[in-house]
C-alpha cells in the first residue's frame, strides 16, 4: 500500500500539486484606478493569529514568503494618506486594542522576515481591527464594498478582519450650478421603453418552446415595464438629482437617487447615489439628453444606451 501511495504522489505532475501558501492574486477597477494585490496566503494550521503570527508592537506582512505587493494604477488616498500610483509592500501591525496600523513600503521583494518596525516605511496609516465568526482558514485579502470613490481592503484569517479604507479620484465633474439647475428642478413623468415590440420579437425568437411556460408572467412583466413613473429632479448640495415619486410617497426617497453628471449643453452621464453616497457611475455608454422650450426651461428628455431609447420623459404640467 505504501508503494503505491508513492507511485500515485510520482505521477501527479508538479504544477498540479497545491503549495502550502499558494500565490493569490486580486485585481478591482475602481473608478478608472486599478488597484492590484499579489501575495502567498498561508493557513492558520491550528496556530494563534491575533498575537502569534500577526504579533503586537511589529509589523508582519500578510503573506507567506514574501512581501504582499500592492499596486496603484493612479495617486490614491489609503487610509487617508495622500500615496502616489506605484508598487508598494504592504505590511500590518497588530495590537491589543481595535486600533492596528498599516504600512506600505519600497520593497516589493523583501521576504517576510524578519518584522519590521515603522521606521522602515513610507506610510504608516490606522487600520481597523474587529472579530467576526466565519472562520477564515486561509488568509483572504479582497478589496470590498466597492463605491465610485474608493473601496475597502480587507484581510480576513482566522477570527480576524482588519480594513483600510482607499480613496481614488473621479475625473469627472459631479456638480451643477444653481443657475443651470433650475432648468431642470420639478415634477417629471417618466415612459419606460425597454419592452417594444421589436424588442419582445428578439427575446422570443431565442426560445425553444412555444407556447412558452410562464408566457402570461412575461407579458404582465412587459406591461409593468412600460407603465408612466413620476420622477422628481431636485438640486441638492451642488448635485442634480432624479428619484421616484414612489419612494419619496413611501419615505424612502434617500435609499436610492440617480445622479445627472453634466457632459454638455443638456446632456447627463448618470450615476447613482444610495443613502446619499455616491454608489457608482454609468459606463459612459447611457447618456441623458434633455430639450428644452424658448425660455430655456427643460421640457422632455430622453435616456439612450448605444443610441437606443430606453426611457422618455416629460415635465410634469403645473398642478398635474
Amino acid at each position: 500500500m505504501a508503494f503505491a501511495l508513492v507511485a500515485l504522489s510520482c505521477a501527479i505532475p508538479a504544477n498540479a500539486q497545491v503549495a502550502p501558501s499558494p500565490l493569490g492574486r486580486v485585481t478591482q477597477d475602481v473608478s478608472g484606478t486599478e488597484i492590484s494585490i499579489e501575495h502567498y496566503r498561508p493557513s492558520v494550521r491550528g496556530r494563534l493569529i491575533d498575537g502569534g503570527l500577526v504579533p503586537h508592537g511589529e509589523f508582519w506582512t500578510p503573506s507567506a514568503n514574501y512581501t504582499t505587493k500592492i499596486r496603484f494604477s493612479k495617486d490614491v488616498t489609503f487610509g487617508g494618506t495622500e500615496v502616489p500610483a506605484g508598487a508598494y509592500g504592504l505590511w500590518i501591525e497588530g495590537a491589543e486594542s481595535a486600533e492596528w496600523r498599516a504600512m506600505l513600503i519600497a520593497d516589493t521583494t523583501k521576504g517576510h522576515g524578519p518584522h519590521l518596525s515603522q521606521e522602515d516605511g513610507l506610510f504608516v496609516v490606522p487600520a481597523l481591527h474587529d472579530a467576526v465568526d466565519a472562520w477564515q482558514e486561509t488568509l483572504l485579502l479582497q478589496i470590498d464594498s466597492v463605491r465610485a470613490t474608493g473601496a475597502l481592503l480587507r484581510m480576513n484569517w482566522g477570527n480576524d478582519r482588519v480594513t483600510v479604507p482607499i480613496g481614488v479620484a473621479l475625473d469627472v465633474v459631479l456638480t451643477v450650478s444653481e443657475d443651470e439647475a433650475m432648468a431642470y428642478v420639478g415634477d417629471w413623468t417618466a415612459y419606460p421603453q425597454y419592452w417594444t415590440d421589436e424588442d419582445w420579437e428578439e427575446v422570443r425568437a431565442g426560445w425553444d418552446e412555444d407556447p412558452v411556460p410562464g408566457y402570461e408572467s412575461f407579458q404582465a412583466f412587459k406591461e409593468d415595464q412600460t407603465a408612466p413613473e413620476g420622477m422628481v429632479i431636485t438640486h441638492e448640495e451642488g448635485r442634480l438629482l432624479m428619484r421616484y415619486q414612489e419612494l419619496i410617497d413611501q419615505g424612502e426617497g434617500d435609499a436610492w437617487a440617480t445622479l445627472l453628471i453634466p457632459r454638455g449643453a443638456g446632456f447627463f452621464r448618470d450615476g447613482s447615489l444610495m443613502y446619499g453616497e455616491l454608489a457608482g457611475l454609468g459606463d459612459g455608454e447611457s447618456i441623458w439628453e434633455f430639450r428644452f422650450d424658448g425660455n430655456g426651461r427643460a421640457i422632455s428628455a430622453e435616456y439612450l444606451y448605444d443610441e437606443r431609447v430606453m426611457v422618455r420623459m416629460e415635465r410634469t404640467p403645473e398642478g398635474g
